[in-house]
């Protein structure tokens, strides 16, 4: 792959011709387009490039068409298709905000401060309610015209078409007329944004803490991995790990067990205690017997997620896992070697997978995706 790929940079152009056609139905105009390769160039070096090419119909300028149906197709209109931290970087560029140094840290920020989730980024509830307390109380202090132009004032300063004292005059002018009106309302913005805050750390609090007066909460640590800790840190220094960070949230429930706060993970479709280790949750994140030793093989956490056997340290069998996904036992076994199997979430899906990387059940699948 990397060979080809090497090669083909120095190919010929690729040239593809394209056709589109415009029909008038009774003054109603409809149009299709498409494309196919004229000259293959550099494609003929690269075997793995796959080009979806439209077949052009024998048509030409001004011919006369018969109908041969009509008929009414009903369809919903879909949204926009949600921002990746990658679309959203490009998109900032897009719109001339931000620099190539401040955008990726743009980003961090809004995900650090809780703005905004998820790998398709989605606006949290807190997001939204300090943009419409900015947007209705300081709507310049998020203009993105008021952002573009000093970004393209700070351009000309260092081309030389501006100087840096009459830029720096301008700003300050501006933005004393900001400060001005962030002062005069600063009572009801802080009141409604401190308000947003609360409720977002509701709904990340999960219970009472067992060793202090403390809440225990879903905490996001600087790598970006969330875990459970006490509100009274650093005095008390109470965690538990998450399993998977899918879709977890506070219930009203506790262990009957424990007595610790129960969660619900993948959209309220499972139930657990907080505690890995609590016994409501031994046979939960038990997969199978260890092929070693007979003893249990379960679903564990240390820095990453894994399959181990609960007879460590005497037997040290264990398997990698998929990162930061909801992995869940079957009660199965895989029909090539025999080790149990486990479901993974691929997509809106899951997918049954044996624990072991190497079985030969996996050579099928991954010669499709080869393919």
């Amino acid at each position: 792959l990397i060979v080809h790929r090497f090669i083909a940079v120095f190919g010929d152009v690729l040239i593809r011709e394209a056709i589109n056609v415009t029909l008038d139905l009774n003054k109603e105009k409809f149009n299709f387009e498409g494309s196919s390769i004229k000259e293959a160039g550099w494609t003929k070096l690269y075997p793995y490039y796959q080009s979806r090419d439209f077949v052009f119909p024998d048509v030409f300028s001004g011919e006369m068409l018969n109908v041969l149906e009509v008929y009414l197709e009903e369809k919903e209109t879909q949204p926009p298709k949600k921002f990746s931290p990658a679309s959203l970087i490009k998109e900032l560029e897009t719109r001339g905000l931000g620099t190539k140094a401040t955008r990726a840290d743009i980003l961090d920020t809004l995900y650090r401060r809780g703005y905004v989730k998820g790998k398709a980024i989605e606006v949290t509830e807190l997001g939204v309610s300090v943009i419409n307390t900015l947007g209705e109380y300081a709507s310049a202090i998020i203009s993105e015209e008021l952002t573009r132009t000093f970004e393209e004032k700070l351009e000309n300063i260092r081309e030389g078409k501006e100087s840096k004292e009459s830029v720096l005059k301008e700003a300050k002018s501006e933005l004393l007329k900001i400060l001005e009106d962030l002062k005069e309302k600063e009572d009801v913005i802080g009141a409604n944004i401190s308000n947003a805050i609360k409720k977002s750390e509701t709904k990340k609090t999960l219970g009472n803490c067992n060793l202090c007066d403390g809440d225990l909460k879903i905490i996001k640590s600087r790598k970006g991995d969330e875990f459970i800790g006490c509100s009274s840190y650093p005095k008390c220094r109470n965690t538990f790990s998450l399993f998977t960070s899918m879709g977890v949230a506070p219930t009203d429930k506790t262990c009957v067990e424990c007595g610790l706060p129960v969660i619900s993970t993948s959209k309220g479709k499972y139930f657990s205690c907080i505690d890995p280790k609590c016994k409501s949750n031994e046979r939960r994140y038990v997969i199978g017997d260890c092929p070693e030793c007979g003893k249990d093989l379960r679903i564990m956490k240390a820095r990453k997620q894994f399959v181990g056997c609960s007879g460590y340290p005497n037997c040290r069998t264990s398997y990698p896992l998929p990162q930061k996904i909801g992995v869940l036992p079957t009660g199965k076994n895989c029909s090539k070697c025999g080790l149990p199997m486990i479901s993974v979430p691929i997509g809106k899906r899951r997918l049954l997978s044996c624990i072991d990387m190497n079985c030969k059940s996996k050579e099928k699948y991954l010669k499709k995706k080869a393919a």
